[in-house]
C-alpha cells in the first residue's frame, strides 16, 4: 500500500503526531543560544549552564526507562499521550518564570519526563498509524520531526534575543502554546478505528524485514546515534562562547541561527537520503563524513577560519542526519520483529545519554578554557568514530554479506 492509499485520518493523526513530537523538540533546544544570558542574568559557570541543559535530559532518560513497563493500547494512547503532553505544558510555563538555577533545572528535568513518555509513545504510534513499508515512513516521520524541531527550537529564542522580547520568558511561553495545541490536534484527529497492536504489526510486516533481529546489532546502532548526537550537544552547548571567542561572532543571538542551519541540514538529510541509500549505507556514510568534518573543525578552530568551520558543519549536520535516519529505520525494522523486546524505547533510551556530554564538557571548559576543551574534546570523538565507523562497516554490511 502506498502513501497516497493511508485513509484520510491516519493522515490527520500522523500529521498531529509528528507536529507534536516536533513541538516537543523544540523545548529541547530552544535555551542554547540563551546560556551566556542565563550566566550573566543569574552569575552562572559553565558547568552550571550544562545543569540546566543536562536536567531535561535525564528527565527524558528516566521517562524512557520506565516507558518500555507501559503497556500502549488502542484503548489508553491517546489519554496517555495528551497527559503526557500537558506534562511538557506546566514546567515549560513554569521555566519560563524561573528566578533561580534550581527551580530551572527542576522545571527542565519535569519537562523532560514528559518529553520522554511523548517520544515513547509517539514513535510507537507512527509505526502501528503508518501502513506500507511503516519502519522506513515512521523513522523518517521521527526523526525529521526531533531534527528540524532541534533546529527550530534556538531560532525562536534568537529571535525574541534580537528583540529584546522578554528573551527569558517568551520562547518557553510560545513553545507551550504550541504544545497544547498538538494535544488538541492529536484528540480531533484520532481516528475512530484503533490502531492495530504492536505484535499484529509485526506479524504482518516481518515477512518483508530485512532487519533480522540481533541484539549485537541492537546495540551497535543505538551506540552510533548516540555518539552522534553526543559530538552534536558538544558543539551546540560550547559553541556559543566558542563562536565568540574564537570566530569572533559578535552576539551569541547569531549562534541559534548557525544551529538552526546545523540542524536543518540533518533534516534535509533525513527526508532525503533514505530514498537513494539503504540504511546501513546511510550510517555507515555519515560516521566516515564526521571524521572529516572533525578533522576540518580542528583545523578551523586552530585557524580561526569561518570558512573552514562552516563546511565542517555542513558536513557534520549531513552526518548526524545520515546516522540517524539510517540507525532509526534498522531499529524500527528490529522492532517490527521483535515486538516484545520494546527496541524504540530502549533505542532512544540510550541516544538520550548524550546529555551528560555537556556536563562533562561544562565541567572540562571550568578546568582548561573552552577552547582547549573543545578541542580535547574532538580529537576524543574522532577517535571513538574511526572505531565505530569499523565496527559498523563489519556488522552491517561485510559481516552480513
Amino acid at each position: 500500500m502506498t502513501y497516497s492509499q493511508i485513509t484520510r485520518g491516519h493522515k490527520g493523526i500522523l500529521a498531529a503526531l509528528t507536529a507534536a513530537l516536533f513541538f516537543i523538540l523544540l523545548n529541547s533546544g530552544s535555551p542554547t543560544p540563551l546560556y551566556p544570558l542565563y550566566k550573566e542574568t543569574f552569575e552562572l559557570r559553565n558547568i552550571d549552564l550544562t545543569f540546566i541543559f543536562s536536567s531535561y535530559g535525564f528527565g527524558v532518560l528516566l521517562a524512557l526507562f520506565l516507558s518500555r513497563k507501559l503497556n500502549i493500547t488502542g484503548k489508553n494512547a491517546k489519554l496517555m499521550l495528551v497527559a503526557s503532553l500537558m506534562v511538557v505544558v506546566v514546567p515549560t510555563l513554569c521555566f519560563s518564570f524561573a528566578g533561580s538555577l534550581h527551580a530551572l533545572c527542576a522545571f527542565r528535568f519535569i519537562s523532560g519526563l514528559g518529553a520522554g513518555m511523548v517520544t515513547a509513545i509517539i514513535n510507537t504510534l507512527l509505526i502501528k498509524f503508518s501502513q506500507g513499508d511503516s519502519a522506513k515512513r515512521a523513522a523518517q516521520l521521527g526523526s525529521l520531526a526531533l531534527v528540524t524541531g532541534l533546529a527550530l527550537g534556538p531560532m525562536i529564542s534568537s529571535v525574541y534575543s534580537q528583540l529584546a522580547f522578554y528573551p527569558l520568558a517568551s520562547p518557553s511561553v510560545t513553545i507551550a502554546t504550541l504544545v497544547s495545541l498538538s494535544a488538541l490536534a492529536i484528540v480531533i484527529f484520532w481516528p475512530k478505528h484503533t490502531p492495530p497492536s504492536a505484535s499484529a504489526v509485526g506479524a504482518k510486516a516481518t515477512e518483508n524485514n530485512d532487519a533480522d533481529f540481533s541484539k549485537t546489532r541492537f546495540y551497535l546502532l543505538a551506540l552510533c546515534v548516540f555518539i552522534s548526537w553526543s559530538y552534536a550537544a558538544l558543539i551546540l552547548s560550547l559553541g556559543p562562547t566558542t563562536a565568540i571567542d574564537v570566530f569572533g561572532l559578535q552576539s551569541s543571538a547569531y549562534f541559534g541561527y548557525i544551529a538552526t542551519s546545523y540542524l536543518l541540514v540533518a533534516g534535509v538529510v533525513q527526508l532525503t537520503l533514505p530514498r537513494f541509500l539503504k540504511p546501513e549505507f546511510s550510517l555507515i556514510l555519515g560516521l566516515i563524513a564526521q571524521v572529516f568534518s572533525m578533522v576540518i573543525m580542528t583545523m578551523a578552530l586552530e585557524d580561526g577560519s569561518v570558512l573552514s568551520a562552516a563546511i565542517s558543519l555542513a558536513l557534520s549536520g549531513f552526518s548526524y542526519g545520515a546516522v540517524f535516519v539510517g540507525g532509526a529505520i534498522l531499529v524500527n525494522k528490529m522492532s517490527l520483529a521483535a515486538p516484545d523486546w520494546h527496541a524504540v524505547s530502549k533505542f532512544y533510551f540510550i541516544v538520550y545519554l548524550f546529555n551528560a556530554t555537556p556536563l562533562a564538557a561544562g565541567w572540562l571548559a571550568d578546568k582548561m578554557g573552552v577552547f582547549s576543551a573543545l578541542l580535547a574534546s574532538i580529537f576524543l570523538f574522532m577517535a571513538i568514530y574511526a572505531v565505530f565507523s569499523a565496527l559498523a562497516l563489519w556488522l552491517l554490511l561485510l559481516r552480513k554479506a
